[in-house]
């Protein structure tokens, strides 16, 4: 990264390293869902838990999450609202939220729009350009073959029985990705 071969042997050594994991399975390894979006937003380790809240702190975590209410279009009655009863694509919005606080340069995005509403895909997709465009690597893994096809600008690597398979990036990828995202709106 940047030049420099980097060890992961931990999610705490890719977080230094500025890597950020979107889990596959937001309900089982992503949210606590008895946790308001504002805490769940904020709550990046175990150990965070135990430490005392701090005025100068719980100000910041409240702004924090606001502002990326507003940015993401989290859809919720307040920052307050347990994740548990907000939409799944709410939810995956809350927690790619919760990752870009840490200023990821490689966001890996396992199945980010399986399961949600295709207007939050389409602002999902759209965060990922939005990202990409300003130097951020996003990895993207992907069962829905609209999803897979609309790579936004780099080549595209997949893995096929016994080789992996690359192609070059497409000539319009911002284009193209806003069609297939927007194709059942």
């Amino acid at each position: 990264m940047q030049g420099k071969t980097v060890t992961i042997h931990s999610p705490i050594d890719a977080k230094r390293s500025r890597m950020a994991l979107l889990t596959e399975e937001r309900r089982a390894t992503g949210i606590i869902p008895t946790m308001s979006v504002r805490d769940q937003h904020h709550h990046r380790e175990p150990a965070e838990l135990c430490r005392p809240v701090v005025s100068a702190r719980f100000a910041r975590a409240t702004k924090d999450t606001r502002d990326n209410i507003d940015r993401l279009r989290v859809k919720t009655p307040s920052d307050q609202t347990i994740i548990a009863n907000l939409s799944g694509g709410n939810q995956q919005k809350v927690l790619l939220g919760r990752w870009l606080l840490t200023q990821p340069d490689i966001l890996i995005l396992d199945e980010p729009t399986r399961g949600i509403d295709v207007g939050a895909k389409y602002e999902i997709y759209t965060l990922m350009i939005e990202l990409a465009s300003r130097g951020k690597a996003i990895i993207m893994i992907s069962s829905e073959m609209p999803s897979c096809l609309a790579s936004p600008t780099h080549p595209r690597h997949e893995r096929r029985p016994g080789r992996w398979h690359s192609e070059p990036p497409r000539r319009n990828p911002r284009r193209r990705f806003l069609q297939l995202a927007t194709k059942y709106l």
